[in-house]
């Protein structure tokens, strides 16, 4: 019952860690954002783009025994684009933001992977390129938050 809840509405489990960051420093918080939300999109665009490219078929259409929890999805199987949507989003606010805390981001974003496995409509691989994906884009995002940042404490992007 969990799973499948899970794995469509994981952003919520995000949103703490987002309001604690706003609280921190809502300046950076707020540009940190913006950061995610590229990433995710170019995450989202280049894994559109990597399935029809290598076209694999879901598990749920082509293995009979699937236990399947939630419908099969219309696209491709290679790579989970939540996968790589979700490691995309957490790995950019971890490389931003660092600390104990968000380490806590890894375990939600490796829980999307585990779960689109788990309702049967990605395999495990597929889910493995998505986060390496994500994780990759969510660290170019990351480094060119940081590449900005002395850019405003300079005033130069007031």
């Amino acid at each position: 019952m969990f799973m499948p809840f899970f794995t469509d509405f994981w952003y919520l489990f995000g949103l703490p860690f987002l309001a604690y960051f706003f609280y921190r420093d809502w300046r950076r918080a707020l540009l940190s954002t913006v950061f995610l939300f590229i990433a995710v999109g170019i995450a989202d665009l280049v894994g559109n783009q990597v399935k029809h490219l290598v076209g694999r078929i879901r598990p749920c259409r082509e293995l009979s025994d699937v236990n399947l929890l939630k419908g099969c999805g219309k696209a491709y199987s290679m790579p989970s684009n939540h996968a790589a949507n979700a490691f995309a989003a957490m790995s950019t606010l971890f490389f931003i933001w660092k600390g104990r805390l968000a380490a806590g981001l890894w375990i939600i974003a490796a829980a999307v992977a585990f779960s689109r496995v788990y309702v049967g409509v990605h395999y495990p691989s597929d889910t493995l390129a998505g986060s390496l994906m994500g994780t990759v884009v969510g660290y170019g995002a990351a480094r060119y938050f940081r590449y900005l940042r002395p850019l405003e404490d300079m005033g130069v992007n007031s």
